[in-house]
């Protein structure tokens, strides 16, 4: 059995073809132990990272074992619909997980849920407060080209690691079947023990592009908003545990009309 990290040689056999009994010995021996990828063009061990063990409608049921060693990559394609892509980045070591539309989050971050967060509504210009009689939900009515706003504002938590991206993710929902919803957020840091609560002089404002309403109207959407760079600063001033980000959500120019309700209890905040 392969003991090492190579395979020195894999025979094949044409029919009608005497074989020798050790060939036959030494394939059988590649399977038993350590299992190893054999690429049979070269009839030897396969260039790491080439094959696959199963396949998206052929997938393995349980896997058992006691260490799980994973390469580092920069990202990894984004799976099946019901599928779930595990990685590790190596650019920062951390374990992220990805859904089939492409969103990725790192395992363990956190934030507050819809339970922490509070909206508030503030100034004139405030977006409509309501419930919906359609959902029986609280929203935020945000009509189009009137930049309404809402406010709120996170600590993070002792567990936040820096240099870490800080992104809040919102949801909402439209009765347009299509055109685009785009909102915005401008961040301000309030650094702990340090910056005025009043101060507005780290801030920046999220860089995420529109959302496409899909051909179902009152759609569920989710928009994830960059409330740090990423490497998890405000005006190139790094953020902390135990710093404030005060938050001003607004809607920004889409192509879409119809009045865009944010559900405030969708609301979750990640550090990835």
């Amino acid at each position: 059995m392969p003991l090492l990290s190579t395979i020195t040689s894999f025979y094949t056999f044409a029919a009608t073809t005497v074989i020798k009994s050790a060939e036959v010995n030494n394939n059988f021996s590649i399977f038993r132990g350590n299992i190893l990828p054999v690429d049979l063009t070269v009839g030897a061990a396969a260039v790491t990272r080439t094959f696959d063990l199963g396949a998206a409608d052929h997938s393995w049921r349980y896997i058992f074992g006691q260490n799980l060693n994973l390469y580092g990559e920069t990202t990894t394609t984004t799976p099946a619909a019901g599928s779930y892509s595990i990685y590790i980045k190596a650019s920062d070591g951390k374990a992220y997980i990805k859904n089939s539309s492409a969103v990725e989050t790192a395992l363990g971050s956190g934030g507050g849920g819809g339970g922490s967060i509070n909206w508030i509504q503030s100034g004139g210009n405030a977006a409509t407060y309501e419930i919906d009689a359609t959902t029986n939900q609280e929203v935020f009515a945000f009509e189009d080209a009137l930049t309404q706003e809402i406010y709120t504002i996170i600590k993070l938590p002792s567990t936040y690691t820096a240099a870490t991206a800080i992104k809040m993710r919102i949801g909402f929902y439209s009765p347009s079947t299509s055109n685009t919803v785009l909102f915005t957020a401008q961040s301000t840091l309030i650094k702990k023990n340090t910056t005025a609560f009043t101060s507005v002089t780290n801030q920046r404002t999220t860089t995420n592009t529109a959302v496409t309403m899909a051909t179902t109207a009152n759609k569920y959407n989710e928009t994830e908003l960059d409330l740090s760079s990423s490497i998890g600063e405000i005006n190139a001033v790094a953020c902390a545990a135990g710093d404030f980000i005060k938050v001003k959500l607004y809607r920004g120019t889409g192509t879409d009309t119809a009045i865009a309700r944010m559900i405030p209890g969708a609301t979750e905040v990640i550090a990835s």
